[in-house]
């Protein structure tokens, strides 16, 4: 019987639900369970999407049908991560049949309890999507590599906040290996010094969130730029990390 790999990822839409003070951001988003124990912000959100990843991996199975049938595909789910960290209203936003949307819905209302978000101060309800691939190829592959991003005129790995001010006019750019122009699905600034880290997201252009990111900035830290690309119904991230002097 031929392997398959599932690719899982959360995927943070940028704007207020505004329906029973449900949100889509928030100051600082859930985190899956088993990374409460680490100090770094940056290291539980490593720790989070591993752990979700493995968790996905572990308790679904491709189904029959699916797999005799060979489909492939990405299949969307959402749901709410409650006060208390419980998984709420799960439901599929785009399925690709064979009984893949089933056991995609049901391995998101078998999930353990999240750390619940933060917004201002207080634990809020959290609306996320997450999308899941079902693949049949048996090895997983590095996809990353491919591309290369560049903002403006940074070059190297060493930059200044000054630097980083003037380049706010440019937007951040990914190719890919043939060295065309793909389109940025999702845009990170972080800022990392010892066990302090700001990061903001926007859907591709230089935002006033990443702008209030770079004004975080400090020397002796690290900036770090992620761009989210699309391959294959795959979210692909593409890291980019540069000393601060």
């Amino acid at each position: 019987m031929k392997s398959f790999y599932l690719f899982a990822l959360v995927f943070f839409p940028l704007f207020l639900f505004g329906q029973n003070d449900v949100l889509t951001k928030a100051d600082t988003m859930p985190f899956f369970a088993g990374c409460e124990t680490l100090d770094s912000l940056k290291a539980r959100r490593v720790c989070s999407n591993e752990s979700l990843i493995k968790f996905i991996s572990q308790n679904i199975s491709y189904p029959e049908a699916a797999r005799e049938s060979r489909i492939e595909g990405t299949v969307y789910v959402n749901f709410i991560i409650d006060e208390i960290g419980n998984v709420v209203n799960p439901s599929i936003v785009r399925d690709i049949g064979a009984g893949c949307g089933e056991v995609a819905l049901a391995v998101i209302k078998a999930m353990p309890k999240w750390e619940p978000a933060i917004h201002e101060g207080e634990k809020v309800k959290v609306k996320l999507n997450l999308p899941i691939n079902f693949n049949l190829k048996s090895d997983k592959i590095d996809r990353s590599s491919k591309y290369k991003l560049s903002w403006g005129s940074l070059v190297g790995n060493e930059v200044t906040k000054t630097m980083l001010k003037e380049n706010t006019g440019y937007e951040v750019l990914v190719r890919n290996e043939f060295g065309d122009l793909v389109n940025v699905d999702d845009l990170n600034f972080a800022f990392e010094k010892k066990n302090y880290f700001f990061d903001a997201d926007s859907n591709g252009i230089i935002n006033n969130d990443l702008k209030k990111v770079i004004k975080k900035v400090r020397a002796g830290g690290k900036f770090i730029i992620s761009a989210a690309v699309q391959e294959d119904g795959e979210f692909v991230f593409v890291e980019r990390v540069f000393v601060v002097k």
